[in-house]
This record gives structure tokens, sequence and C-alpha cells, in this order.
């Protein structure tokens, strides 16, 4: 073993599984912001009936966003699970989520890449 500083160069840290989750439908997301601003826990049937989505997305979608903003979690009496968002869930997605990023800047892209391609 070398020691010192003839090594090879550092590698470029690669983002983690996290980080490349598929990002949870536009519409739960911003169902769970709205109620995260507010301060109100998101409960999946309440997030499936305001976002427009199968029960079964609504709970993957939760969970997901969970694990990438490292929200808080409790379950009620009646055995439903409430999970806390941070207020600016926005912002929580944008530093742990490389996809979220990602869909987000192409958002931004579209329209001038539309006019581009109706124009040229």
């Amino acid at each position: 073993r070398r020691s010192g500083g003839g090594g090879l160069p550092a590698l470029p840290s690669l983002p983690d599984g996290d980080s490349l989750r598929p990002v949870p439908d536009a519409s739960v997301v911003e169902s769970v912001a709205k109620r995260s601003r507010s301060g109100d826990g998101s409960i999946a049937s309440d997030v499936a009936a305001d976002a427009g989505v199968s029960l079964s997305q609504a709970r993957r979608d939760l969970a997901t966003l969970a694990v990438l903003t490292g929200a808080g979690m409790s379950v009620t009496d009646s055995g439903e699970i409430v999970y806390d968002f941070p207020r600016d869930l926005s912002g929580a997605l944008r530093r742990s989520s490389v996809r979220y990023r990602a869909r987000r800047a192409a958002e931004k892209a579209w329209p001038a890449v539309f006019y581009g391609i109706r124009v040229g």
C-alpha cells in the first residue's frame, strides 16, 4: 500500500438509491404540498381524492415522498398512517431527488423547446 498524495484522483460521488427513486405523480406532490403548507398531515385517502389517483397509487407515492423528504409518520386510532411532510416540500424534494430536479427542469424548458419545434 502506498500512502501520501500520489494516488488516483477522487471519483465523483454518485447519487444514492433514494435520490434516483421515481418521483410521485405531480398531482400527488401538489396535494401533499398544499396540505403541508397549511400544517396538516396527509392521509392516503385524502390525497387520492384530492389528486384524482387510486388509493394504492396514493399510498405508494406517499411512501416514496416520505423516504425522499424524511417525513414523519404516525398512526391514527383507526389505523391510518398520517404523514407529516416538511412545509417546504418542493425544496426538500429538490435537495434529495435527482429525478425531481430533472422533471422540474424539463417542465420549465418545454415551452421554449415546443416553440422551437413549431417555428423550425
